[in-house]
């Protein structure tokens, strides 16, 4: 059972590194995947608070 649950995760996780490969360097090379998130979010807001401010 342990075993299979290990086999199924390294799967998902070659399955994520085949799908996002330049996200996955990018983790492996010490971005955290919350400072990812945490940027995207960012810049989510700046962009909202560009649309906002039309004169």
């Amino acid at each position: 059972m342990i075993i299979k649950l290990l086999i199924i995760g390294i799967v998902l996780v070659a399955g994520v590194a085949l799908i996002y490969p330049e996200e996955t360097i990018q983790f492996s090379k010490g971005f955290t995947l919350q400072e990812k998130t945490e940027q995207n979010f960012i810049v989510l807001k700046d962009d909202t608070i560009d649309e906002v401010e039309i004169p």
